[in-house]
């Protein structure tokens, strides 16, 4: 909670004319929530297109309230919205199918109070109060804050997840507060280099992210300029450039190790992509300072007239 502390003294420091920013998730009363105030002020669909209806029984989604099969009561109640709108099924549709979504225990309760309820959005505030845990304000705030960007997360999937967990927050989470811990939470590489920047908007942060990302991939793959590359026009070669290394695979003759090369006798090259070109050699004897067609040894003319020469 140091980060909720450390927000909560800047903002409380505030004069009374700019109210402060709702950092403790109980400056709200839970009269004034958000996801309480979107999910009970739902118009309920009452023309359908053309599109078939799927009933409920059909979805294969269950809500059992003891949280052992992964589902928190938010979770499932944004899941059944989203196919109530996309099988084109009304509230009061759902409502009378009610029984299908639960089982274990969430369906013995619904048994126990589906006579005191009338509609889909009263049975909503029974099942959040019913199946909600104690301190979720608390409990809910303090994963917020420890969410932090994966490795190998995109800022897109990244933004997506935090805005969910906002917005199942029982108490509302301003704009400024969420950009806040979206930025104090990011990959340490983007808040180096976003430090100074003014962003507005959670879509700000994700343009600006990819930018970096696109930056960082280019860094990655830089190399400093190589001499020789502009060989067709080699004037315009940098200066400092560093001489390309040759590499050629190391040349081995019958297993009794690597061959030398006759320019330079150093192992690893060919002779003929060696660099050394003051250095003259017999291919063939390997004869210092001949060449195959002036050596003496191997060519049987130029050891006639050596012969010859000598008195």
């Amino acid at each position: 909670m140091e980060v909720v502390s450390d927000y909560s003294n800047k903002y409380l420091s505030e004069t009374v004319a700019n109210p402060p920013v709702p950092l403790d998730p109980s400056f709200h009363s839970p009269e004034m929530s958000t996801s309480e105030t979107v999910t009970d002020n739902i118009t309920p669909i009452t023309t359908l297109s053309s599109a078939k209806i799927v009933p409920v029984y059909k979805w294969n989604l269950k809500f059992s309230g003891s949280g052992k099969d992964g589902m928190s009561i938010n979770a499932f109640l944004e899941r059944v919205e989203d196919l109530c709108q996309s099988r084109n099924v009304t509230k009061s549709q759902l409502f009378d199918s009610a029984i299908d979504l639960f089982e274990g225990e969430a369906l013995l309760w619904f048994r126990m109070i589906r006579k005191q309820v009338n509609n889909w959005n009263d049975l909503i505030q029974l099942m959040k109060q019913e199946f909600t845990p104690s301190h979720t304000s608390d409990l809910l705030w303090q994963q917020i804050l420890k969410r932090t960007q994966g490795p190998n997360e995109s800022t897109g999937i990244y933004v997506a997840v935090m805005t969910t967990l906002f917005d199942r927050m029982p108490v509302t989470v301003s704009d400024e507060l969420r950009l806040k811990v979206l930025r104090s939470n990011i990959l340490p590489f983007y808040q180096e280099r976003l430090g100074l920047v003014e962003i507005k908007s959670p879509y700000d942060l994700i343009k600006l992210c990819r930018r970096l990302e696109a930056t960082k991939e280019s860094v990655k793959s830089y190399k400093p300029p190589v001499k020789g590359n502009l060989f067709l026009e080699p004037d315009l070669e940098c200066g400092t450039g560093q001489s390309e290394t040759v590499k050629v695979r190391e040349i081995t003759v019958n297993n009794a190790g690597p061959q030398l090369c006759f320019r330079c006798n150093k192992p690893g090259h060919y002779a003929r992509v060696c660099r050394v070109r003051t250095r003259l050699r017999c291919f063939t004897c390997g004869m210092d300072n001949v060449t195959k067609i002036t050596c003496p040894k191997c060519n049987v003319r130029n050891s006639g007239n050596s012969s010859g020469s000598q008195p």
